[in-house]
């Protein structure tokens, strides 16, 4: 049985003859935070309104808690789209409104009571870290202060889904990881499935357990976030711009030394010399935590007539060997 909460089905969509999904398929499964990455225009915000029926589709299925969007009345869709929980770049508090009243504005909607509306707005503004800001009204507020706002709305109603469309990209470096710290928590004491649309790369690297790379409004990737940077495939390099290049001698091959939640990376270079004698050059390092795991990579430049040595010693160590062309 699927663990899926939101399975896509060769979905496609499109404004008259501009084709901006092309034959999606994707499985989003529960409790899980999901990063969808890409160039702007590559389709990311509108499959996340397709998600949340705020944007019909011409083909395919879309299937939320198992049930399809297309075949649901506008009754049943409106009581769907209260489990899908929205945050945005621009926050879209209503400035009028006290942070009180901005969170209580969709249990209000949905004819909640007065005294079990208090009850949940306290206990959000709790959760998000705003409890001493209800009565101050959003021109008051810095932007990670309104983010946060935002967020104990979208959780207002009870969400098992929170889509994310650029929320951190108008905040500063800090208050981003703020903001993502809080996702975080949410995912992990709700059990919240997230998904998040972004630009930005170590917003992925920082929360997301599955990473999605759309071009052309197509997926080219989809897995694990450190697998995915692990494997360092040319659609994520074209991505992120980082197609390196290095120069060698004649005599020489350029090796790169992958490494995947390896907890001995430090000491990597300094055995590899004293074991294997191998005259390296070392030409470039790249080493991070992603999800808990070590990942990075380290290009060499080595004597030709050493590299069975490289090999021999990386394959007992299972890290993964690349020759470079």
């Amino acid at each position: 049985m699927s663990d899926a909460i939101v399975s896509i089905q060769n979905l496609k969509k499109s404004y008259g003859d501009l084709e901006i999904l092309s034959d999606i398929n994707l499985e989003i499964e529960a409790g899980k935070i999901y990063g969808l990455i890409g160039l702007s225009g590559a389709g990311k915000s509108t499959l996340l309104r397709c998600i949340n029926g705020l944007t019909d589709f011409q083909e395919g299925r879309l299937l939320v808690n198992g049930q399809d969007m297309t075949r649901l009345s506008e009754k049943d869709l409106r009581q769907l789209r209260k489990n899908i929980g929205m945050i945005f770049q621009n926050f879209s508090l209503v400035d009028r409104l006290s942070v009180y009243d901005n969170i209580a504005l969709p249990l209000r909607l949905w004819g909640v009571e007065a005294n079990q509306i208090k009850e949940r707005v306290n206990k959000l503004s709790d959760l998000v870290g705003i409890g001493d800001k209800l009565f101050v009204y959003p021109r008051q507020l810095s932007g990670g202060q309104k983010q946060r706002v935002g967020i104990a709305r979208a959780l207002a109603l009870e969400p098992q889904i929170l889509l994310s469309d650029e929320a951190t990209s108008a905040l500063d470096p800090l208050t981003t990881q703020q903001i993502l710290k809080l996702l975080r928590k949410i995912n992990q004491e709700l059990g919240i499935t997230i998904i998040v649309v972004t630009h930005e790369l170590d917003v992925v690297k920082t929360i997301c357990h599955k990473t999605v790379l759309l071009e052309k409004g197509r997926i080219l990737l989809n897995g694990e976030t450190e697998k995915v940077f692990f494997d360092q495939p040319k659609d994520l390099q074209t991505l992120t711009a980082d197609q390196r290049h290095y120069q060698k001698a004649d005599n020489t091959d350029l090796i790169s030394l992958h490494f995947y939640d390896y907890q001995e990376e430090e000491n990597f270079l300094s055995k590899l010399a004293f074991s294997t004698g191998i005259n390296y050059k070392l030409k470039d390092c790249k080493i991070e935590e992603i999800n808990g795991k070590i990942v990075g990579f380290y290009v060499l430049e080595i004597p030709r007539d050493q590299v069975v040595l490289l090999k021999n010693f990386s394959e007992k160590r299972k890290i993964e060997w690349r020759l470079l062309q």
